[in-house]
């Protein structure tokens, strides 16, 4: 008997692939992996023999004796636990997959149920089973195939998990011809799960296409996760028998790493490999290595000893079915073009998720996913090495203006053309500034990396007290290490209260901004580039604070400087107008804002005329056009910035996400109910996918959700999305931030139709609390005038009249006027003057409400309800 401890698992694997076979079949499998290993071969075949003469003693035995009749199954209609068998779906070395029903009359319900081989439970295994069982039902995620239950039946292990209707991921990408950006995207997803996963401690060791489902909703479903390691032998709980067992774990060749067929420990670093190889399918639409052999022995030397070849270099060879031609195609490319897409980070991506060696490979599949991620943002990524020359081609890619300009001044300079002395010294100070630059991102990015790249996804408060605690760690190690170069100080300060910013952590972002910028300052004057963007990043740490009036004075700086730039320097005009715009849209001066975000749009088309920045301009100008009631207008823009971030970062961005939810409330504005609830439970689902990072966005689709169920009399659904949105946002934002205030005001409303007016007066006068404290003065004047409704409605009309009339001097003092805002306040003070029997003074309030209403072109039944007003006065008089 062999005592190599990696022979008894060849032996495993080499009889449960013969076992599937017919006589011819296993002789020339075993001719080809058994070779002359005499013993080798002597071995399988006696358990082939052994299998062969076994009574059939148990269920799965008895199944077998009809494996190619499956007609006469014996285990169809059989029942399980709560589930009936009802189709054989597929037969395997592990076992057999049914397709189940719910057979105890609770609920109807469809699953998968796989049955174990019964020569494989032993009471070890029996044991661990139970254990892994309740840890796998807890294994939850949008992207995995729940677990759902398990037992065993005369001895033999059964799991019960979803039934996932789908194709497999290969043939998907396939079929739909899915560019390369939407299969990364895809793969991101399916990276996510994994890594969930591994961090509940369950190693998939078996990851293929095959594996993967993409279901009806386009979203990617792993199969099987955990049953893998279910028989691993990791002990849970109990010791694993000291002799040889079979069936450790199974595995497919074409996926399997250099360990794993080799027979070594099984980690997390097994399936990181096996991304890598269904990563490198995806984006070559080739398999790894085009072997012929099913031989083990011949794939482990092949594995072993071939180095992969570059993707870029694949899609250009040929192959005996298909050209580079026809291989590009199923990728909507040309070969040049998807040649020149796949070299360089995406070539050395997949090649370090396919390193040999494990402790080589990328470290998680969430690094993976990561790196992807910021590939496709045109960042930086960790397969590359740091070096100068790779930092400089990531700036040159971002900052293209900037080093045309030293590029210019270097030509100007070599070929002695004559300037006056101020613009030389002009232009190589810009010169220096570009190269300056560069170094500086380098070392950003080299330090970010260095600090928050393992980051966990779940930001919860734990997590969030280190990384602050990280933070202020690196932030001392800045003042340490550049102690002597305030210009890279402050960049590394500016990027870590960036980092803060991201995570929400405003109050310890705002002196690392500050700091940055006060030296920026200092060293380069205050109309310089370098202190301009410091006031881009202290208005962007007001905006998210809900500062507008703040944030607008700080940004308008920042353009101010960007615009009395030379053309020649990285002066990012549509940026800064861009963010500047999106403050005067939340203080109501959308006429500025269409102006400015107009003026971004046509820079970013002369850029790049389909990139990101242009669907994030499109996005924003459709939110100006609502603002003017140009729904029309603001549903072709949202469309066209959809299809944008759709085609580059799939359907479950947080970007393609926003636009979404966007585009429903432009529908129901416009009129199209249906629509757009359809949408926004679209974008509900995806937020959902998110987990934490779509929390805040989810809490204000929430609150616009409830909008639409309140006007629909579903008095339920709109407590529910409102008491779930409030949770959300007070958790992300806090009590007081007035992103808050919209749905609170909801929440009155809900309240007040359902006569709890006690409830609703106090949500009415935090909102106007809330508005006083932060927020312009039309943001005010609104909810003035929507707590004045609500006491008009209460017959509180002393009270409606005091705050309507203030909400009026707000809007009057406002320029320009809001027509129909005013408008809209006359209105009800008139209807409440005319309750009072003042007709003199309710007649003048209605007449202005009439005259605003059709200035601002207001929805025809809002000017008839006005004009009946009048008519109403005049009856009155008669």
């Amino acid at each position: 008997m062999a005592t190599d401890p990696n022979h008894w698992q060849r032996v495993e694997a080499l009889f449960l692939r013969a076992i599937e076979l017919a006589a011819p079949a296993r002789a020339a499998l075993l001719d080809a992996e058994c070779g002359g290993d005499a013993a080798l071969r002597t071995e399988v075949e006696a358990l082939l023999r052994g299998d062969a003469d076994a009574a059939p003693s148990d269920p799965f035995s008895r199944l077998e004796a009809h494996t190619r009749a499956p007609s006469a199954d014996p285990l169809l209609a059989r029942q399980l636990g709560a589930y009936r068998l009802t189709e054989r779906l597929a037969t395997g070395g592990m076992g057999v997959v049914y397709r189940g029903e719910r057979a105890d009359g609770l609920f109807a319900q469809e699953v998968a149920i796989k049955l174990i081989r019964a020569e494989h439970a032993s009471d070890w295994l029996l044991r661990r089973f139970e254990f892994e069982r309740r840890t796998l039902a807890a294994l939850q995620h949008p992207n995995i195939a729940r677990l759902y239950d398990g037992g065993t039946a005369d001895g033999c292990p059964y799991f019960v998990m979803e039934l996932v209707r789908g194709e497999s991921l290969d043939r998907s990408c396939e079929r739909l011809r899915l560019p390369l950006a939407a299969r990364l995207q895809l793969f991101v997803q399916v990276c996510r799960a994994v890594h969930f996963a591994h961090q509940n401690l369950v190693v998939h060791c078996d990851l293929k296409p095959g594996n993967i489902l993409i279901d009806e909703r386009g979203a990617p479903r792993l199969l099987d996760f955990g049953i893998a390691r279910l028989l691993d032998d990791v002990s849970a709980g109990s010791a694993p028998p000291s002799g040889p067992r079979t069936l450790v774990r199974p595995l497919t060749p074409e996926y399997a790493s250099p360990e794993q067929l080799a027979g070594g420990a099984v980690t997390t670093a097994v399936d990181v490999y096996a991304l890598g190889v269904i990563l490198y399918e995806l984006v070559t639409a080739r398999p790894l290595f085009e072997h012929s052999t099913r031989s083990l022995a011949d794939w482990e030397r092949l594995v072993r000893d071939q180095a992969p070849e570059p993707p870029s270099t694949r899609v250009v060879r040929g192959a005996p079915s298909r050209d580079p031609a026809a291989l590009a195609a199923h990728l909507r490319s040309t070969p040049a073009a998807l040649r020149r897409a796949l070299r360089g980070d995406l070539d050395r991506i997949v090649l370090m998720a396919l390193r040999k060696e494990p402790e080589r490979r990328y470290a998680s599949a969430q690094e993976l996913a990561d790196d992807l991620e910021r590939h496709l943002a045109g960042q930086p990524v960790r397969a590359r090495a740091n070096s100068l020359a790779y930092r400089a081609s990531k700036f040159v890619r971002r900052n293209r203006v900037a080093v045309a300009a030293a590029t210019l001044v270097v030509i100007a300079l070599a070929g002695g053309l004559f300037a006056a002395q101020r613009s030389a010294r002009l232009a190589q100070a810009h010169a220096l500034h570009a190269t300056m630059e560069a170094d500086s991102f380098q070392s950003i990015g080299s330090f970010l990396m260095d600090a928050f790249l393992p980051a966990q996804p779940a930001q919860d408060a734990a997590w969030l007290e280190r990384a602050r605690a990280q933070i202020t760690a690196h932030a001392a190690r800045v003042h340490r290490q550049y102690a002597q170069a305030e210009h890279m100080q402050a960049n590394l300060l500016d990027a870590l209260g960036q980092v803060c910013l991201r995570l929400d952590l405003d109050a310890d972002a705002e002196p690392l901004l500050r700091e940055a910028a006060a030296l920026r300052e200092a060293t380069y004057g205050a109309d310089s580039l370098e202190h301009a963007l410091s006031l881009r990043s202290l208005g962007q740490l007001h905006f998210a604070r809900g500062e507008y009036a703040l944030a607008a004075e700080r940004l308008d700086r920042a353009l101010r400087a960007h615009r009395a730039a030379p053309d020649q320097a990285h002066a990012d005009v549509a940026s800064v107008a861009n963010d500047l715009a999106a403050c005067l849209r939340n203080l109501g001066d959308h006429a500025q804002a269409r102006v400015l975000h107009e003026e971004a749009l046509a820079l970013r088309r002369a850029a790049t005329p389909d990139g990101l920045p242009v669907a994030e301009s499109l996005n924003n100008l459709a939110g100006v056009y609502q603002g003017r009631a140009e729904f029309t207008t603001a549903l072709t823009t949202l469309r066209e910035a959809l299809a944008i971030r759709s085609r580059i970062l799939g359907e479950r961005h947080p970007l393609t996400l926003q636009t979404i939810a966007n585009v429903a409330m432009c529908l129901w504005r416009n009129g199209e109910p249906e629509a757009a609830l359809t949408e926004a439970r679209r974008a509900e689902v995806g937020y959902r996918a998110l987990g934490g990072d779509g929390e805040e966005a989810l809490g204000q689709l929430l609150g616009s959700l409830a909008t639409m169920q309140l006007a629909r009399q579903d008095f339920d659904g709109a407590a529910a999305s409102l008491a779930e949105a409030r949770a959300l946002q007070e958790k992300r934002l806090g009590k007081d931030h007035p992103l808050l205030a919209p749905t609170l005001v909801n929440l009155a409303i809900l309240h007040h139709r359902r006569g709890q007016d006690d409830l609703a007066r106090t949500l009415w006068l935090d909102v106007v609390r809330m508005r006083r404290h932060a927020g312009p003065a039309r943001a005010l004047a609104e909810a003035l005038h929507g707590y004045g409704v609500f006491s008009f409605d209460v017959q509180d009309d002393a009270g409606a009249q005091l705050l309507l009339e203030e909400a009026a001097q707000l809007h009057r003092a406002q320029e320009p006027i809001d027509a129909v805002g005013l408008g809209r306040v006359e209105h009800v003070r008139s209807r409440s003057l005319l309750r009072q029997g003042k007709l003199d003074a309710a007649e003048r309030c209605a007449e202005a409400a009439v005259r605003l209403l059709a200035e601002g072109s207001a929805a025809p039944t809002e000017q008839q309800r006005a004009q009946g007003v009048l008519e109403d006065i005049a009856r009155q008089r008669k």
